[in-house]
């Protein structure tokens, strides 16, 4: 963020993202921040994989197999379950190109991370949006509500014609939302952060 020359940005999350930011907000807290948005993020890693859903489970070992048949085939079937609907033919093969692009020991390790101490970060990290989509077919709703027994300042935003990428099934709401939680976090930090450039907030109004 220094090297960006932020200040105070609003941290976006988007499924494994959510974990991302844990990670940063139990190492530098969250004094460099204006407000954290949560997008059907990933917030604990179980054991029992309680907060995922049977389809997420029995994906997770197949896009983490050496195979490379096996992989390729387990991560369209997941990116297909990300949406409501799905992406144009076009659209869905570049998403899938990227995809396809994870390393293999980056997947294999999310078998073994573990989430020790987020849940004390998240709890303290302030003004948090909280985006879920009802019909996520990778997430157990949990996931994401838990976050308002944690962190007072937690607010769930639900969209019930989404799945797993809620800014992609219904964007307009989502551009709308995000714009207007960033608005929020810079009207009470003040008038100079007001006149803060704010990329994210041009991205969303594009």
């Amino acid at each position: 963020m220094e090297t960006a020359g932020l200040r105070r940005p609003t941290l976006v999350g988007w499924s494994l993202g959510g974990f991302i930011i844990g990670f940063y907000l139990a190492k530098y807290g969250q004094q460099r921040t204006a407000g954290i948005n949560l997008m059907d993020a990933v917030t604990v890693f179980s054991p029992e994989l309680e907060f995922f859903t049977q389809t997420f489970g029995e994906l997770l070992p197949r896009l983490a197999s050496p195979d490379l048949s096996e992989q390729a085939t387990a991560t369209a079937e997941f990116l297909a379950s990300c949406f409501a609907t799905k992406p144009e033919a076009g659209a869905f093969e570049q998403m899938l190109v990227v995809a396809g692009m994870m390393p293999l020991v980056v997947t294999q390790g999310l078998l073994n991370v573990s989430g020790a101490g987020l849940d004390e970060a998240f709890a303290k990290s302030g003004p948090m949006l909280v985006t879920y989509g009802a019909k996520d077919l990778l997430f157990q709703p949990t996931m994401s509500t838990r976050m308002q027994a944690l962190n007072q300042e937690a607010r769930i935003s639900l969209y019930p014609e989404s799945a797993h990428a809620p800014f992609y099934d219904e964007p307009d709401r989502f551009n709308r939302e995000l714009a207007a939680f960033i608005s929020d976090r810079q009207s009470s930090a003040g008038p100079r952060a007001r006149r803060e450039p704010n990329a994210l907030r041009k991205l969303c109004n594009a």
